[in-house]
């Protein structure tokens, strides 16, 4: 059966998170001081998949004045280089090496390292007054999409976002306790959109039998056509979970944890950092709490014990290691 084109499973892209990662790239790169101790600079780490798509130069040049501004009032000493990762396992091995103190990352990468490295802070984006993402399961009124069984041999649209990280794995989730297949394996066909309007249209036209989205950008495209909420349905609903974050280790000095958080929390106290944060569609960066991450990380952990073909496919692409992930017959 033809993919068009095979599902990626990881993606981290466009604009979620993306006013909190140039600001740490900034941190990273440009207010570095050479005569500062080590173990009194932070060094970065973030993934290059976030980038993919972006103009750096123009990304740069929009918030340079306000990392200056921050800088300067917060006193934060950075290393001169960000360190960019491309897999879970280049991460891990610059972590072990202590060339990063913080990471910007999915939450699948998070749950493959936090079991060898110890984090203890967390940041995550605010949009809409919350860091979390749910996920729908779409189809016309008129279909004959009316519960899982039915996607055998369909055609899915995902949306690709960093904001849908976990999207195929609560599908595969909720598949798996239905006793079907996972979604490479039931479904005919697997495609890919990056647009809201080019994942949900192609279902409302009868171009694709189903969708996979945030409910956030669903009901965006509601509010934009009213005409799409009456004719599609909600097939199925995921709860809520929070698709990246931002962590430090363990062992950086507490008080530069205390500088860099108290800095990017406070972005939208100013006039400045509410420009930049609206210019990146975020309202707000703040700490969350380990236990804030706990859902996220048992949905990964049911999906390695209830899929542990699909998860397989899943940690050797967060790994670097890439495995065939296309739909087969079952």
């Amino acid at each position: 059966m033809q993919v068009l084109p095979a599902i990626r499973i990881r993606v981290m892209n466009r604009c979620f998170g993306l006013g909190l990662t140039l600001l740490l790239v900034l941190f990273a790169g440009v207010f570095a001081q050479p005569n500062v101790p080590a173990e009194a600079m932070l060094r970065v780490g973030y993934s290059s998949n976030i980038f993919i798509g972006i103009n750096m130069t123009d990304a740069r040049n929009s918030i340079k004045a306000l990392t200056a501004s921050l800088a300067q009032e917060h006193d934060i000493q950075t290393v001169s280089e960000p360190l960019i990762y491309e897999n879970a396992d280049e991460a891990e091995n610059l972590m072990n090496r202590h060339l990063i103190g913080a990471i910007n990352m999915p939450t699948g990468d998070y749950w493959l390292l936090r079991r060898g490295i110890e984090f203890d802070r967390f940041l995550v984006t605010i949009r809409n007054s919350t860091p979390d993402e749910v996920y729908i399961l779409l189809a016309r009124e008129n279909s004959t999409v009316t519960e899982l069984a039915d996607l055998q041999g369909k055609h899915l649209m995902v949306m690709t976002s960093p904001a849908m990280t976990l999207a195929t794995v609560w599908l595969d989730v909720e598949l798996a306790k239905k006793n079907l297949p996972p979604a490479t394996k039931i479904l005919g066909s697997i495609a890919e959109a990056t647009k809201p309007a080019k994942v949900v249209l192609p279902v409302f036209f009868g171009q694709a039998d189903a969708c996979v989205i945030t409910l956030r950008a669903y009901k965006t495209m509601v509010e934009l056509n009213p005409q799409v909420g009456h004719q599609l349905r909600i097939i199925a609903t995921s709860p809520k979970y929070i698709p990246a974050l931002f962590a430090f280790r363990t062992d950086v000095p507490n008080e530069l944890k205390e500088k860099t958080i108290h800095a990017l929390s406070g972005l939208n106290n100013t006039l400045i950092g509410r420009q930049t944060l609206t210019l990146f569609q975020t309202e707000a960066i703040e700490e969350c709490s380990a236990a804030d991450l706990v859902p996220s990380l048992a949905l990964l952990d049911e999906h390695a014990r209830l899929c542990p073909e699909a998860n397989a496919v899943l940690v050797a692409t967060l790994r670097g290691r890439p495995q065939t992930a296309t739909p087969q017959k079952p």
